[in-house]
């Protein structure tokens, strides 16, 4: 594998980590779940309980529980994102990522500023699809969380 098919796949792993916010903050769920694997993993590791989900069901039902139906509006912040190319077919990813959140209310903008909502680390899976490269497996670790006690 020379190194522009490394920065390709670099390119296309970065995107998954960009568009895994969007469609988050714009709580378009499809669009979301075309982001992972059938098979795919999203986790929690810190704090404990580990909270873990598995398979497009298992996001759905996640993403309508803790984002769609929160009184939080939120945007993700995606900041020093770094892609592993590990093969032409399997690569690792890593970034902070930063929620700031503001009361969901009415949706009507500008919202008043709540603040941040948390400081998490994301270590990610990626691997290529028939369909293009996707998110195997997502592991967030809260590292500076509003609701911690």
């Amino acid at each position: 594998m020379n190194e522009l098919d490394k920065m390709l796949i670099e390119r296309e792993c970065h995107r998954l980590m960009v568009d895994y916010n969007i469609y988050n903050d714009t709580l378009d769920i499809e669009a979301f779940l075309t982001l992972w694997t059938e098979d795919c993993v999203f986790s929690r590791v810190v704090p404990e309980p580990v909270f873990e989900v598995s398979g497009h069901d298992g996001l759905r039902a996640a993403m309508d529980q803790i984002i769609v139906h929160s009184d939080r509006l939120r945007r993700h912040l995606l900041v020093n994102p770094r892609i592993i190319v590990h093969g032409p077919d399997r690569a690792e990813g890593f970034c902070i990522g930063l929620a700031i959140y503001g009361p969901a209310g009415d949706r009507s903008l500008p919202v008043a500023m709540g603040g941040v909502e948390l400081v998490g680390e994301y270590r990610d899976q990626h691997r290529r699809t028939p369909e293009g490269w996707k998110i195997a497996r997502r592991e967030l670790t809260r590292v500076i969380d509003l609701d911690a006690r």
